[in-house]
């Protein structure tokens, strides 16, 4: 019967060293309660003493929960606490080890153990000993779990939202941009590796309406009206506060020039003397927009 409670012990001690190799070292202190719930004493029956040794002497970094040192008071993360779960009977001591995280999650548990020992003390002493037994075959090493790295976030003082910018088809770019070009009488050279058309000429011209695509129009402009410029493939999409995109403007190969659509209004975008301007024909009329652009 030794034998066999032995054989026991030995392959219960691989599998649950096995499965706290993976959990355990990712965190960097153990905490030890001086008062568990099923007791009415700190520390009674010796208890919190004999599983903080345990454990230490099994290579973790464990505290009491009255004495916590100030980086682990600041982030109660960074540790477990390992709890004495209580299951005994009218005849016998029952118990388990349960290490729980910050949430108050369970992330593991050890071997239940029990003891017919009648003296309290000694019968919890065999039980938390026993039930540690789980951890024979474990060493304990403290490997930070790696950080995932969060989405990509753009922040509007107060307001932050996660954006993922719509793709824009290269062919539908490409297109827009050359009739808006042969529109306006600027030039276009083809080039025979790329196939991407560039602009010669720098004058600015009106663009009449070309595409059509949805995309909210762009309000009046005013001194507190600021949009925020968010890099897209060959150009940048204009949001707002919201965030809403309200315009996209895309690259003509001259600096501080840009095509522009919006939802009922296609022209261009352009710097002029530290301003932006957004110049488009709404109704047969040539309409001359000032914008608050922050790149």
């Amino acid at each position: 019967m030794r034998t066999f409670r032995l054989l026991f012990l030995f392959l219960a001690g691989g599998f649950f060293g096995t499965q706290a190799q993976e959990v355990l070292s990712a965190y960097k202190y153990v905490i030890v309660p001086t008062k568990f719930e099923s007791f009415k004493k700190e520390n009674e029956y010796q208890t919190s003493t004999l599983l903080k040794h345990l454990l230490v002497e099994k290579g973790f970094n464990a505290v009491y929960d009255n004495a916590l040192p100030s980086e682990l008071s600041n982030n109660r993360c960074l540790g477990l606490t390992a709890i004495l779960v209580d299951e005994s009977g009218m005849l016998t001591t029952k118990g388990h080890i349960s290490f729980q995280d910050c949430q108050s999650q369970e992330v593991f548990r050890t071997q239940t153990a029990n003891s017919k020992i009648k003296d309290y003390k000694g019968a919890f002493k065999e039980t938390i000993t026993e039930a540690m037994e789980s951890l024979n075959n474990y060493t304990y090493s403290y490997q930070p779990a790696e950080v995932k790295e969060a989405p990509i976030t753009v922040n509007f003082g107060d307001d932050v939202k996660t954006l993922e910018p719509d793709p824009v088809p290269t062919e539908k770019i490409e297109e827009i941009t050359t009739k808006a070009k042969e529109v306006s009488g600027i030039p276009v050279v083809q080039e025979k590796e790329t196939g991407v058309s560039k602009p010669t000429v720098p004058e600015i011209k009106e663009v009449p309406q070309v595409a059509k695509e949805t995309v909210p129009s762009v309000p009046e402009a005013k001194d507190s009206f600021l949009l925020y410029a968010q890099q897209i493939p060959n150009g940048f999409q204009l949001v707002d506060s919201s965030p809403k995109v309200l315009l996209r403007i895309y690259e003509t190969g001259k600096k501080g020039v840009f095509l522009a659509r919006g939802d009922a209004s296609e022209g261009i975008v352009y710097e002029d003397q530290g301003n932006w301007y957004f110049d488009y024909y709404k109704d047969g009329e040539l309409v001359h927009q000032t914008l608050n652009i922050k790149f």
